[in-house]
């Protein structure tokens, strides 16, 4: 079962901005249907900060960290300020950038700096900058000597280690991890209790011992999921599941850029590290260059998958060789390929939640001094080699932009803007408009498709 939705094609008036287009998401998982508006407003503020960082003569690296850096202030989304809290109570950051020049920069599992996105695009910036005696520069900091290394360079963070814990827990994040504290007892509890009745139990054959194992693997992680329990947590939305966060960005120039940022899974063992936080598994970004097509991603889903599977650099190889697949279709089937059916077997895991929102960009023609014109959105899946001829005669470069979206989660939610767009465009897909329900088909895709071109 699949649901598509199309751009229509509609642009407001035109504003004398540098052209640009930007998305932003705010994970896959599952996103209540009360407070869809509230997620709506946050991705519009994060496009109109993306936006104003381009006003300031920005290229698409700094939309993407201003954008990001209002999700992580938002208290809703699972990134800085709305990050799930680790077992231990505490809450550690992942978080990346990537420019289409190469340029990388992360921090991991980091505690008490206010807007990680922000030391992991110092971290990229200064990567360009050589070191003395030919040392060679980190682009992953992680722990809390990146909250100090943070604190060096003038970045807003936390003093000390034991304020640096607390930075961003708030007082919901604290109630969730409260209730999953006691899930988590009952659960262990009753696991315990299986244990303890598989073992008095008569092994009489090594058939019998090993089909007992089994039966208890199957028991414990029944116990583990706790179904009566998720249906108790369906309830209250305060506990629904929310993940990574993310932007693309591409410039009047037709250079790209991506990021992502991330809270990690609630209940995470401290200490574990996410896709936010490894190069070619959260975000891939990779400029047009001649005839090669650019293209820039930004993931959200579980991450020991995701890593495993490399899947923001594969989602980015794919999007630089071909145009043949719609960039939505392209990332369905990533995900389908990547994360469905290429995981090891012996590996089991019990959620399989993916998004992908993708970008990919063409750039032709011979560079100009004439103004732009308009942004418009192309109504057919199709680009085009040919220069674009201005007024008085000289020849530009055309940018084509095509984004797709695509996720197997009960939800996702994303929004868009380019040049001649006073309002972003924002919505949460969803496998069904129903009540929330504890279904949950991995098979069933939700997909959305754009595209759009100008002329620099």
């Amino acid at each position: 079962m699949q649901s598509r939705q199309h751009s229509d094609g509609q642009a407001n008036l035109p504003i004398q901005d540098p052209h640009f287009f930007l998305a932003v998401h705010i994970g896959a998982g599952r996103h209540s249907h009360k407070m869809e508006q509230r997620y709506k407003e946050e991705m519009k503020l994060a496009c109109h900060k993306g936006a104003e960082a381009l006003r300031r003569e920005g290229v698409a690296l700094d939309a993407v960290v201003a954008a990001i850096a209002a999700l992580e202030d938002s208290p809703i989304c699972n990134a800085g300020a709305g990050s799930n809290l680790t077992v231990g109570g505490r809450v550690e950051c992942d978080a990346s950038v990537m420019a289409g020049n190469g340029a990388f920069g992360a921090v991991g599992t980091v505690s008490g700096i206010k807007n990680p996105v922000a030391a992991a695009a110092l971290l990229a910036s200064q990567s360009r900058e050589p070191m003395l005696l030919q040392r060679v520069r980190p682009m992953l900091l992680a722990g809390d000597r990146a909250r100090e290394w943070a604190l060096e360079q003038g970045l807003d963070a936390a003093h000390s280690a034991d304020a640096a814990g607390q930075m961003h827990v708030t007082a919901a994040s604290k109630r969730r991890w409260l209730k999953f504290q006691t899930m988590l007892q009952t659960a262990n509890e009753a696991a315990a209790t299986v244990r303890s009745t598989s073992a008095c139990q008569d092994e009489s054959s090594n058939r019998q011992a090993a089909k007992r194992q089994r039966r208890m693997r199957q028991d414990t992680a029944g116990v583990m999921l706790g179904q009566p329990a998720a249906e108790d947590l369906l309830k209250d939305e305060e506990c629904f599941a929310l993940d990574t966060v993310g932007a693309v960005c591409v410039d009047a120039s037709g250079h790209v850029a991506s990021g992502v940022s991330s809270g990690g899974i609630a209940l995470k063992v401290d200490g574990r590290v996410g896709e936010a936080a490894v190069y070619g598994c959260g975000c891939f970004a990779k400029d047009p260059q001649g005839d090669r097509l650019g293209g820039a991603c930004s993931v959200t889903g579980v991450g020991e998958a995701i890593m495993r599977a490399g899947l923001a650099r594969a989602v980015a190889a794919q999007l630089s060789c071909s145009s043949d697949l719609a960039v939505d279709s392209l990332c369905e089937a990533a995900i389908r390929d990547s994360i469905l059916d290429g995981q090891p077997a012996a590996l089991t895991c019990p959620h399989k939640d993916c998004g992908i929102l993708g970008v990919r960009v063409r750039s032709s023609g011979c560079a100009s001094q004439a103004p732009p014109s308009q942004l418009g959105i192309r109504a057919e899946r199709k680009c085009t080699d040919a220069a674009v001829q201005s007024d008085n005669g000289e020849m530009t470069r055309h940018i084509d932009v095509e984004l797709g979206v695509s996720c197997n989660s009960h939800s996702m939610g994303f929004a868009f803007m380019h040049t001649g767009m006073r309002t972003p465009n924002c919505m949460v897909l969803r496998q069904n408009s129903g009540a929330e329900g504890c279904s949950h088909d991995y098979e069933a895709f939700c997909c959305f498709g754009s595209q759009h071109n100008w002329a620099a």
